[in-house]
């Protein structure tokens, strides 16, 4: 199972930034691209974007890919081809170098599967850099694991700062990124 769940995150991963980087050769700014194609209600307010609108456009960051893994990953879900029922999660993000900034991810609920005690979150904005114990350097997806106590903490409120699952699966490698601290949440939407 952890292979396959592992092979479908990273098959996932690969599509959404397909998805939103794929096509476009014109550098645009974020910003601009927001300013193109946002969408206005009656009244004359922006109300927000499509994630349609930003296909191609190299400028989705956390929260669009996060949604649109979470939209795959919850039809997964209903269709029962996913056992671990995905929530996405609105938090913040720092590492020993940086502060807090806003952040998105996707928390997976704990199963008895091949980790029984473990939730699972997705951060598919950051992967996860690692190294073998010959110095191989690779750029993992960012799939972490949880306790139950982290899952417990980080619901809470309490910054958690949890483990790679390529450390805890894969003999010999290490993650050797800057520590990633991960805020309090709110969970927004949920299937």
């Amino acid at each position: 199972m952890p292979q396959k769940f592992i092979g479908l995150l990273t098959y996932i991963n690969n599509k959404v930034n397909d998805y939103f980087y794929g096509s476009n050769n014109k550098d645009v700014s974020r910003k601009e691209a927001y300013a193109d194609s946002y969408v206005v209600d009656d009244e004359g307010m922006i109300i927000g974007t499509k994630l349609s609108s930003l296909k191609g456009r190299n400028v989705a960051l956390c929260s669009e890919k996060s949604i649109a893994a979470f939209i795959i990953l919850g039809n997964l879900y209903k269709k029962g081809k996913l056992t671990r029922k995905p929530s996405m999660v609105l938090s913040t993000l720092a590492t020993e170098q940086t502060s807090d900034e806003p952040h998105a991810f996707i928390l997976m609920e704990r199963e008895p599967d091949n980790y029984p005690t473990r939730y699972l979150f997705y951060d598919i904005e950051n992967p996860t850099p690692v190294e073998d114990e010959n110095g191989n350097k690779n750029n993992f997806i960012g799939i972490y694991s949880l306790t139950d106590d982290q899952h417990n903490d980080i619901l809470s409120g309490v910054e958690c700062t949890p483990t790679s699952l390529f450390e805890l699966l894969q003999s010999g490698w290490t993650d050797v990124g800057a520590k990633r601290i991960y805020g309090s949440v709110k969970l927004n939407k949920t299937l």
